[in-house]
């Protein structure tokens, strides 16, 4: 997990200063990454990265995607053991149908203002998410 969350950083870096070279990645994993809360703070641009898992519970019962967190980008990529699809949309009313249905292992990239604005639906309980997402 590490690996990969590095590696957006530089992709973060290389956007922001032109070349992933000028990144020194042992300054942000040692400096930077904080274990306890599984985020990484990237300071030249004062945003934090934070991933998470989230297993739906309860099946057939829309749910939001976190609590209330102020984002820029949020990635969504539906586990690849999950029994079903995942349907992902903006608000609490849909089915199994209604919104952005994620097959296993597929990824969506979403630009929203904050985690609460997704709803997850899963059929079957237990399937679930992984997320990564930049604060603002």
């Amino acid at each position: 997990m590490r690996v990969l969350i590095v590696l957006m950083v530089l992709f973060m870096a290389s956007i922001a200063y032109g070349d992933a070279g000028d990144v020194n990645t042992e300054q942000i994993m040692n400096r930077v990454w904080n274990a306890d809360t599984n985020q990484l703070k990237v300071t030249e641009t004062n945003r934090t990265m934070g991933a998470f898992k989230k297993v739906i519970t309860f099946g057939e019962m829309p749910i939001t995607l976190s609590s209330d967190t102020s984002i820029s980008w949020v990635s969504i990529r539906a586990s690849n053991g999950n029994t079903g699809n995942i349907t992902i949309a903006g608000h609490a009313t849909l089915s199994e149908d209604d919104g952005y249905i994620l097959d296993a292992d597929e990824i969506v990239d979403l630009k929203v203002d904050n985690l609460t604005d997704i709803y997850v639906f899963a059929r079957f309980s237990g399937d679930s998410v992984s997320v990564i997402f930049t604060t603002r």
